[in-house]
């Protein structure tokens, strides 16, 4: 049996949180199991409400509050019953809640919105609840409390639309299905379980690990349970406490070269077409990409969605193309699509510009033509204007990282990352 409720935050994302028993508590008192903020809220009672499941039936009760509890909108006197994503609205917080009576499988259940089946499932004998935490274009993230000890990890699955703007999550289930039938995000999703499990195995540092990888047959839903990192995304710190001291930046970037550094030199045999193969290119570096642990501020790199194989023959297709970000797209591979390690390399250099000048790119341009014109022709804006307290010879191996020529660039992640020490702090 479970409960889960969805809220929205006060950045207005939706936060859904699943219980594995039968009575919710909700109330601004710690004792609760909806713990509701007072300063917000502050109408709510200390002990306001309580949803209660049995005989396969789910009632919400008002327990004494001073504001009441509205049930669709509809003041409730006592007591009332639930039915499936029904409305509930204490103070302004507003929710909605799902069940899963006991002894279900699943089948036939209404999900909270992209929940996956297969771990609703499983959820009794695996896992204490469920938060989600995030989502992004192609997935969202869950953070999962493991049985039996608490502990925590990730839960990433394919984000899955629904066109019609509802909450019936049986109907997003069909309605989706042409998101989940489109074979470059389904190829993306195994790709980023199979590299990052392939590079974490041979001792790749500062990768996110992802410990398991699965799908659901009836929904098509797939899924990875990762680490959980306690933390931020780079480009949440950067927003938030600009301008972060330029060692400290730099020992972030010495972190993300020495991932690459394993990525770029990793040796693996496929099996499926019996050849040996060198060199995973990431092709995605972004702030978004970089996510800071909060217990030892290392920066890990995530996300090995588009991925590719150094050697092969593979080249960057328009559509993949559009998903990097082209900011962070050297100016060969804008016109010559042979995909090579100078990516992630010029990416690198891309990210330290951006973190340490707050925000501005070093080129500006909606196309590639405008980029390639700046890069050509103007070079990158002096990230000199942007901070005064920058080592010059930093800034110089910026704009070394950012030449229109490869050949005048860093060469190899080992490059970057010897040559970033002297400015990092890696005590």
């Amino acid at each position: 049996m479970a409960f889960a409720v969805t809220h929205h935050n006060r950045q207005g994302e939706p936060v859904t949180v699943v219980y594995d028993q039968t009575e919710v508590t909700l109330g601004r008192s710690r004792g609760n199991d909806f713990v509701i903020d007072s300063n917000h809220y502050p109408a709510v009672s200390r002990n306001h409400a309580r949803f209660v499941l049995q005989d396969g039936r789910a009632t919400v009760w008002d327990l004494g509050s001073t504001s009441g509890v509205l049930l669709n909108k509809k003041a409730i006197k006592e007591s009332a019953p639930l039915k499936q994503g029904a409305e509930i609205r204490l103070d302004a917080l507003k929710m909605r809640v799902h069940w899963r009576p006991e002894g279900s499988t699943g089948e036939g259940d209404q999900l909270p919105w992209g929940f996956p089946l297969a771990l609703w499932r499983d959820f009794p004998s695996r896992f204490q609840r469920f938060e989600r935490i995030g989502a992004g274009a192609y997935g969202e993230v869950w953070r999962a409390f493991c049985r039996p000890d608490g502990s925590t990890v990730a839960v990433k699955v394919l984000l899955r639309e629904d066109p019609r703007g509802g909450t019936d999550t049986n109907a997003m289930m069909r309605s989706r299905q042409d998101v989940m039938d489109s074979r470059s995000v389904i190829e993306r999703f195994h790709r980023e379980a199979d590299v990052t499990q392939r590079l974490v195995a041979s001792g790749a540092p500062n990768i996110v690990p992802v410990m398991e990888a699965g799908g659901d047959p009836e929904t098509g839903l797939l899924y990875m349970i990762m680490e959980y990192i306690e933390g931020q995304s780079l480009g949440s710190l950067a927003a938030a406490e600009h301008p972060i001291p330029q060692r400290r930046v730099c020992r972030f970037l010495h972190h993300i070269a020495q991932a690459l550094e394993a990525a770029h030199a990793f040796e693996w045999r496929n099996d499926f077409t019996q050849s040996d193969l060198k060199g995973i290119i990431h092709r995605d570096i972004t702030p978004a990409n970089v996510l800071i642990r909060k217990s030892d501020d290392r920066a890990l790199l995530c996300d090995f969605g588009i991925a590719a194989i150094q050697e092969g023959g593979l080249r960057l297709t328009q559509p993949e193309l559009q998903v990097t970000a082209l900011r962070y797209t050297p100016p060969e591979a804008l016109i010559d699509d042979i995909i090579s390690p100078f990516q992630d390399l010029w990416a690198l250099a891309v990210l330290g510009y951006i973190v340490l000048s707050g925000g501005v790119p070093p080129y500006v341009g909606e196309r590639p033509t405008d980029l390639l014109q700046g890069i050509r022709h103007r070079g990158p804006q002096p990230l000199g204007r942007y901070r005064k307290d920058l080592d010059p010879e930093l800034i110089a191996l910026l704009r070394q990282g950012l030449h229109s020529e490869r050949a005048e660039r860093p060469q190899s992640a080992t490059e970057w990352k010897e040559r970033l020490a002297p400015f990092a702090d890696l005590s």
